[in-house]
């Protein structure tokens, strides 16, 4: 991507720069020094790709708006209410659907609403599982591209085993969160495989 971009620099027309800027910053936004330099390149992707491509970028700022990463100024109220305008669009608001339910737990930008939060959560774990039951040919060109739907199903199993185990908003049920938490961890999920390496070392230290 870095080939790519330098190669843009000299091409600026080039009808693909805006997904080498995109990607780009995707890959430094995993790292946290790197983000001011993601957020600028995500600025950059918004300015020169095709309308209906905008939402990823867009996306990615109203995230970063959120947060304050970076350093960027907070903006959390108008911030969610991009994530939840996003999150009503049929054809692209899975890719939000796990942020706006950290909205609704965490208050961030909305008021605090845990049925809202749970509700997001559930949707999370709904479209996971229509996409992996469609065929290649039917799901959407956009959704084969984007593998964070696993990484969102994974926290979302997580955050909802936690309202289980918990009886947030639901009545309790520690075998579904059990069940949930399994999920989750074999999804990927790096807290849901500590809480049950903690289960098992707290179990194995009473027998």
């Amino acid at each position: 991507f870095e080939i790519a971009m330098e190669l843009f620099e000299k091409y600026e027309t080039a009808p693909d720069r805006w997904q080498a800027e995109f990607n780009l910053a995707r890959i430094l936004h995993q790292d946290l020094e790197s983000r001011a330099r993601a957020y600028e390149l995500l600025q950059a992707a918004h300015l020169h790709a095709p309308q209906e491509y905008k939402f990823l970028s867009e996306i990615m700022i109203a995230r970063y708006h959120l947060h304050g990463w970076a350093n960027v100024t907070v903006q959390a109220e108008e911030a969610a209410a991009t994530l939840i305008r996003f999150a009503q669009e049929e054809k692209y608001g899975y890719r939000v659907y796990l942020q706006v339910g950290e909205c609704f737990e965490q208050g961030l930008g909305v008021e605090k609403n845990l049925r809202q939060a749970f509700h997001w959560y559930g949707e999370v774990v709904s479209k996971a599982y229509l996409i992996d039951q469609q065929s290649t040919q039917e799901i959407l060109p956009m959704m084969l591209l984007d593998e964070e739907i696993e990484e969102d199903e994974a926290s979302a199993m997580f955050k909802l085993a936690e309202f289980y185990r918990q009886g947030l908003v639901v009545s309790q049920d520690t075998k579904k969160a059990d069940d949930l938490y399994r999920l989750a961890a074999r999804k990927g999920s790096q807290a849901a495989q500590d809480y049950l390496s903690l289960m098992l070392q707290n179990t194995n230290l009473y027998d």
